[in-house]
């Protein structure tokens, strides 16, 4: 998880003053998709975040962010298809999330 708060905070770091940011597909099912990611959850997300804000780096910088985090089946299946198994619903089981990250 240090290696993605560390990518995570590069990469905010590039955003411009109301400049956003998404990451999605965050934390699969991964015995479904036999992968071995690490899954950044929603909390360890917001925790890296303020750890980079206490930085002085990222104070001096005026880095202030705002955060947003939205389950991927609520972006990407419509409403009226909710109750139906579609192809590629596997993307969904579990939890995965999108996270909406904009530098205010």
């Amino acid at each position: 998880k240090g290696d993605q708060c560390s990518v995570l905070g590069s990469l905010v770091k590039k955003l411009r003053p109301g400049g956003k940011m998404w990451m999605g597909g965050n934390c699969p099912n991964s015995e479904i998709l036999k992968n071995r990611t690490t899954c950044l959850t929603v909390t360890d997300m917001t925790d890296c975040l303020a750890g980079w804000a206490s930085t002085a780096e990222w104070q001096q910088s005026r880095i202030v962010l705002d955060l947003e985090f939205v389950l991927d089946k609520e972006l990407f299946r419509s409403m009226e298809n909710r109750h139906v198994q579609a192809q590629g619903d596997y993307l969904f089981f579990g939890s995965p999330y999108s996270a909406f990250i904009t530098r205010l």
